[in-house]
């Protein structure tokens, strides 16, 4: 077992050297210069994704793997390098759930992380408010709708009723105070259903 930890631990560090070596060689013949940066970034994404490609266990690889391959496109994409980044770095959050459905904590920061990346790529405006709550809405019915198997959540219903009522209140711009009249009086009405059945 020793030797085999040993093996793998000598093929990661083999694959990194080979990919950096390559990379330096080309930057310093200058035929990247001007993608001498976002290609650093994609080749150190790369190694922290091939260890986990060589032992799954490693899971945590893929969050600094999916995090340097978004700064390398952040690093090309102009105006929208933020949402590239974010957007990235969801993605790795997502892989990990993906690739071990125990770890269903990961589908928070994913959901999260891909929905501050939509409001980046779209802007200021009066949809921003609305599409973050929603997004993030969205995160936690997903936890909530899962299989048992897969990382079923019971508790994120009330968290995704929460910042379903936001996005209402972000998108009809009625004030705050009509909201929390309505949520109080929708409240007292379940309360009062309750005790009046047999």
């Amino acid at each position: 077992m020793l030797s085999q930890d040993k093996d793998r631990h000598s093929q990661q560090l083999g694959l990194f050297l080979i990919g950096f070596g390559a990379l330096l060689i080309l930057i310093n013949l200058g035929a990247f210069r001007l993608l001498a940066t976002p290609l650093l970034f994609f080749a150190g994404g790369a190694a922290f994704l091939a260890v986990f490609y060589l032992n799954r266990q490693q899971w945590w690889a893929l969050i600094p793997g999916f995090a340097l391959l978004g700064l390398g496109m952040a690093a090309l994409g102009g105006g929208t390098a933020g949402s590239w980044f974010l957007g990235l770095l969801g993605a790795g959050f997502a892989a990990i759930y993906l690739s071990d459905s125990r770890h269903w904590w990961a589908i928070i920061p994913a959901g999260a992380l891909v929905t501050l990346a939509l409001t980046a790529w779209m802007g200021p405006g009066w949809l921003a408010g609305p599409l973050l709550f929603a997004g993030l809405a969205a995160t936690f019915i997903l936890l909530y709708l899962l299989p048992e198997a897969q990382g079923k959540q019971p508790w994120a219903l009330y968290p995704a009723l929460g910042l379903a009522t936001l996005v209402l209140v972000t998108a009809t711009g009625l004030p705050i105070v009509v909201w929390s009249l309505l949520l109080i009086a929708a409240g007292g009405w379940l309360l009062w259903r309750q005790r009046t059945q047999p």
